[in-house]
């Protein structure tokens, strides 16, 4: 059989694998909206009450501990970030109605990296489309340089709930 199909055992075990947030830059903050901490804190409680100290360890266990390690980890590293909802600036949490050249409208908000989730139209606040709408205010046009190619939108709403 091929090299190529076969898996070697490297010797990492769950526990040795880092589950801690990325790592920061030098004089980086990492950010979270009150909402994603109180998610998170949330998860954590969770669970932290899913666990069965008497019970065998299983691989949804581990999994389960890993995760809580990896939230308590974030929740230490992360400044919650206080919410101006008199802003009309595009900062950190807020939420953003962009309009394309043909009349789409795209909603978004703008979030840390812990908590981003398509689904629920949240970006990182690194995304292309965050960067080119920080700072910016309703009115205002911004070019984002996508993968498939440029576009420019206008910002149609900025608001803080």
């Amino acid at each position: 059989m091929s090299k190529a199909f076969t898996r070697e055992d490297d010797g990492a075990t769950p526990e040795a694998t880092p589950v801690g947030p990325a790592p920061l830059a030098p004089g980086e903050v990492r950010y979270l909206t009150p909402e994603g901490a109180t998610k998170l804190r949330a998860e954590l409680e969770r669970l932290e009450q899913e666990r069965a100290p008497d019970s065998a360890s299983t691989a949804p266990a581990a999994e389960g501990a890993r995760r809580a390690r990896q939230i308590e980890a974030v929740l230490a590293s992360a400044t919650v970030a206080a919410l101006d909802p008199a802003q009309d600036r595009v900062l950190f949490g807020a939420w953003v109605t962009l309009e394309d050249e043909a009349g789409e409208r795209t909603a978004f908000r703008i979030v840390g990296p812990d908590e981003v989730d398509a689904r629920a139209q949240q970006v990182s606040a690194n995304s292309p489309l965050a960067r080119a709408a920080l700072g910016r205010r309703a009115g205002d046009e911004v070019f984002v340089d996508r993968p498939r190619g440029g576009a420019t939108y206008t910002i149609v709403s900025v608001r803080y709930r």
